[in-house]
């Protein structure tokens, strides 16, 4: 039997916490948390996963660094934008603008 998908706003709600914040990047409402403090690690999940993937080291890692993992475009609470086109070079300017913001 067909079952219609779950509506996003049901999916948000049960995959955000208090650390999940959204930033908007042309027309994408980007889903990320930033947690801790020093330097930097971008922790980038892998292809048809999220920033959950990280959730079991980020608590380590964020004890010595600031920790910042997103949900890439397409992903996660990421929804794409019509126009991004999963290549590359769309990947790499999305996580320019993305980084450019910290």
């Amino acid at each position: 039997m067909f079952k219609s998908d779950i509506p996003f706003d049901a999916i948000k709600e049960k995959y955000t916490d208090e650390q999940s914040q959204f930033i908007s990047i042309d027309g994408m409402d980007v889903h990320y948390k930033d947690e801790g403090k020093g330097e930097v690690l971008l922790l980038l999940h892998s292809v048809n996963t999220s920033l959950q993937d990280w959730d079991n080291c980020s608590n380590d890692l964020s004890e010595h660094f600031r920790v910042i993992r997103l949900d890439l475009p397409g992903f996660g609470l990421t929804l794409a934008s019509k126009n991004f086109d999963f290549q590359r070079d769309s990947y790499i300017y999305f996580l320019k603008k993305f980084t450019s913001r910290f």
